[in-house]
């Protein structure tokens, strides 16, 4: 089944015909026997119409994240094309698609997909606080995506097929864990390596975990990092990354709070005949609302998990673990330069996050 990114267009080409007709389902069991949630037409010009379908579709994915990172935030697709002449409808076969809330960029042409990936995280590098839980988003496929520690004991099989699911521990030690491509059953890492075809490297579990996933490839290696203790608390941010997934990306050094107040005042009469209270406000408030923000400082990082800062500026959905909550947050920040170890040598950011609620609860 292939896949769609939502957040990017997903074009549809009709070249026969003078009219071309799209029809769009969306949910769970999906025929094309029974009614379209969508249907587009368009006039077939110079012997082409084109549509996008991943607007409709990215408007069904819903934007609440409690912080339990469960399994899910997919949605199936079919589409089938109609193409009209005169009279006469022909209708080709319905085909599905497994929907992402995710982008592709302009360098990776049109239509981009998550084909090929098994773990949905922006970069090869987890940085991770001790004792807190990582978060390692697996794409669902109906194939083997499995986690071991080094004595090849199993810490981790993904439940479902059609979702993205989330290996979380809080025990993540230092050292690679890797992506290899494995086709069967079995019971160890080494058995399983040995079974598809490939031999035992032991470079990718000394000191860390193993992920195998099925599907096509060379291993890929992901390198664990714990984040060192310091006099400040690091701060907890998610966000909707590239692949359509919640990567979390910690803030280490200091925090700044920020109350930012909107006040709207008239002009009140106090007078009553020839007297009036000197203790009564002249101009009163009419509305007044606060927004919350807070400033955080990424710690020191290498230039190769720039690509988790890029992708956290340009997310949707963002929330901050704050103050004991998972605030929902606006980026405020809109400029960031992208540091490099050559010029910047130590590679540090500063951005600030708008709560994206008002201070007062004014909720209806």
């Amino acid at each position: 089944m292939s896949d769609i990114l939502t957040k990017s267009p997903y074009l549809i080409e009709s070249t026969a015909g003078t009219t071309a007709q799209i029809d769009v389902w969306i949910g769970e069991g999906l025929t094309t026997g029974s009614t379209p949630t969508y249907t587009m037409q368009s006039t077939v010009l110079n012997g082409s119409a084109v549509f996008d379908i991943a607007p409709i579709i990215d408007d069904y994915f819903t934007g609440s994240f409690d912080g339990s990172y469960s399994p899910g935030q997919t949605l199936d697709v079919l589409w089938r094309e109609t193409t009209i002449l005169g009279d006469v409808f022909t209708s080709g076969s319905g085909i599905p698609l497994k929907a992402y809330e995710g982008y592709g960029y302009f360098n990776e042409g049109s239509n981009p997909d998550l084909q090929g990936k098994e773990i949905l995280l922006s970069t090869s590098l987890i940085y991770t606080v001790e004792g807190e839980n990582v978060n390692i988003p697996v794409k669902g496929t109906t194939g083997i995506a499995t986690v071991f520690n080094s004595d090849s004991t199993v810490l981790f099989s993904p439940y479902y097929t059609e979702y993205i699911e989330y290996f979380t521990t809080a025990s993540l030690p230092q050292g690679e864990i890797g992506a290899k491509t494995v086709s069967n059953t079995f019971n160890t890492f080494n058995d399983r390596v040995i079974g598809s075809g490939s031999t035992v490297e032991a470079k990718g579990c000394i000191g860390g975990l193993c992920l195998l996933s099925e599907g096509t490839g060379s291993a890929d290696y992901y390198t664990v990092k714990h984040i060192p203790c310091s006099i400040q608390t690091p701060t907890r941010v998610t966000f909707l990354n590239k692949n359509g997934a919640y990567e979390d990306i910690w803030f280490q050094g200091t925090s700044k709070e920020r109350l930012n107040t909107k006040e709207e005042t008239f002009r009140a009469r106090i007078g009553t005949g020839n007297t009036y209270d000197t203790n009564v406000h002249q101009y009163q408030s009419l509305r007044k609302t606060g927004r919350q923000s807070v400033t955080l400082v990424s710690g020191y990082y290498p230039q190769a998990y720039n690509e988790a800062f890029e992708q956290l500026m340009v997310s949707g959905k963002v929330w901050v673990h704050y103050e004991g909550n998972i605030a929902p947050a606006l980026i405020k920040t809109s400029d960031l330069a992208i540091k490099t170890s050559l010029v910047d040598k130590l590679i540090s950011y500063t951005i600030e996050f708008e709560l994206a609620y008002d201070k007062i609860n004014n909720v209806r």
